[in-house]
């Protein structure tokens, strides 16, 4: 649907196979003009040992939980039409508003609750923008964490707008280095 009301648009499950010791990266397209531009909204998927569930992370907003139905776990914010970071039970393989999500990489690896509230947490940016500071450039960064393959490559960023590599995400970490951590930690 390139137009109407986003809220009415479909939001069934479709058919994935998902593997509980694999952390997922999923794409779909976004909603409405947007999509049909090329825009994808990204997010994480895992399973949480400690609370025998699947988890989605991603930039979203209230509203848009809602009208997925989603039961949120973590929020960082309290604003409804808001967009920041969620942590919810939202169905990976639930439609993006019409859309079918694809897996776009996955890794070996199951990573805790704790871990990945710390990888939220973290991220540096507080501002959302729509083409520069949005979903893929927060999915980019839990992948830096992650090291999920996706990190190191750049065609993806050119796939997912705002998709940033794990170069970027050094370099940030390396501008953002606090020399009084290493006087600390080398106890100088």
């Amino acid at each position: 649907m390139l137009t109407g009301d986003w809220r009415k648009m479909d939001t069934s499950l479709i058919e994935m196979d998902f593997n509980k010791n694999r952390t997922y990266l999923l794409a779909t397209r976004s909603v409405g003009t947007k999509g049909w531009l090329g825009g994808k909204h990204s997010f994480i998927y895992w399973f949480s040992q400690s609370q025998q569930k699947w988890l989605t992370v991603e930039i979203t907003d209230h509203e848009t939980l809602e009208i997925q139905k989603a039961k949120i776990v973590l929020k960082f914010t309290n604003d409804f039409l808001k967009m920041a970071p969620f942590i919810t039970m939202r169905e990976a393989n639930q439609r993006w508003f019409g859309a079918k999500p694809r897996i776009i990489d996955s890794i070996e690896l199951n990573i805790s609750d704790e871990d990945m509230y710390n990888f939220v947490t973290q991220y540096p940016i507080k501002e959302y923008q729509v083409f520069t500071q949005n979903c893929n450039t927060f999915t980019s960064f839990l992948n830096h964490q992650i090291k999920l393959k996706y990190g190191k490559n750049f065609r993806i960023s050119c796939l997912l707008l705002g998709y940033r590599t794990s170069l970027h995400w050094n370099l940030v970490e390396i501008l953002n280095f606090d020399s009084n951590k290493i006087r600390r930690y080398l106890n100088i």
